[in-house]
């Protein structure tokens, strides 16, 4: 399957790179002080998004960077459409877990923090 350590190397370093920019845009609903200043939650990923697209930059170029960010907005849009078709699927009603006004409450706004961050996220890289 992997040719070469390099081979390894991108995939791991994709994997994170990927991961990272998911789990911003999931999380990033909740807002927390950071100082004198409020913040999404999401911010916290974004430092390893950033070093693994520097390092993916430095052993891979700038073209296995602008291939990964297709990718991962692609992957980032797929979510997005998950979680739309999702909340149209009513919960169990009773079922003590999560309700439908909890889990569209949360990922409800995950989806408005997509639509933004995929734009800004292309523009940048």
């Amino acid at each position: 399957m992997f040719h070469s350590k390099k081979d390894t190397v991108y995939v791991v370093l994709a994997g994170i790179f990927i991961t990272n920019a998911l789990v911003a845009e999931l999380i990033g609903g909740k807002l927390i002080d950071v100082g004198s200043a409020v913040m999404s939650i999401g911010i916290l990923p974004w430092p390893i998004v950033f070093v693994s697209t520097d390092l993916i930059n430095e052993y891979f170029g700038e073209k296995g960077v602008k291939k990964l960010s297709l990718i991962t907005a692609g992957l980032i849009a797929y979510t997005f459409f998950i979680l739309f078709f999702a909340q149209k699927i009513p919960a169990v009603k009773g079922s003590g877990l999560v309700s439908d006004y909890q889990f569209n409450g949360v990922f409800g706004q995950s989806q408005w923090i997509i639509v933004g961050s995929i734009a800004a996220f292309l523009f940048s890289q």
